[in-house]
């Protein structure tokens, strides 16, 4: 038994620096800082009992980006478990994540309580203002600047000319609205 105690021993000598790269190799983190100026973000993250690790890429889906806030908990890979070449896959943060979302709902949300939600026959968008890409910006999804337009339209009509304004006009107080619903 002696012998077969030392080669285990030797065996376990031989395979120690082997498993502790291997069970570095992923791990959770806590985000403490990020640098969203470069190419590709770079991170600074607490791993393991504390160790600061500065310089840790992110890698984020093509056509998504965000920068995560302080104290995001993120998920890291290190290439070989060498820890000086470490990936951060994944990132979340308890704090602001929407919650209770039906099964195969998505959404997008900020620290700050926006968030666009996608559920079955349904969006819903929730913010103080809506940027449209022509630089132009809304509050409520019908204002003044959608009823005066419809109020003072006409149409051409064939046999008379025009049909003047529509007979039920808009006002700003009963069908402005920050909500919309298809019937």
């Amino acid at each position: 038994m002696a012998g077969s105690e030392f080669l285990i021993q030797q065996l376990e000598r031989w395979i120690a620096p082997w498993k502790r790269r291997i069970l570095c190799m992923i791990g959770k983190c806590i985000i403490s800082a990020v640098n969203d100026s470069r190419e590709i973000q770079t991170t600074e993250i607490q791993y393991l009992s504390g160790k600061t690790i500065a310089n840790v890429e992110r890698l984020q889906e093509y056509g998504f980006t965000s920068v995560p806030p302080s104290d995001s908990e993120g998920a890291v890979l290190f290439l070989g478990g060498n820890q000086q070449h470490g990936i951060v896959v994944a990132t979340d943060s308890s704090q602001y994540r929407l919650k209770g979302l039906p099964g195969g709902a998505v959404a997008l949300y900020n620290d700050s309580g926006d968030y666009v939600k996608l559920t079955y026959a349904k969006i819903e968008v929730h913010a103080d203002e809506i940027t449209l890409g022509d630089g132009s910006s809304f509050k409520r999804l019908m204002n003044e600047e959608m009823i005066s337009p419809y109020n003072t339209h006409t149409h051409t009509d064939p046999a008379s000319g025009s049909t003047g304004p529509p007979n039920n006009l808009l006002n700003v107080a009963s069908h402005a609205t920050s909500k919309t619903k298809a019937e």
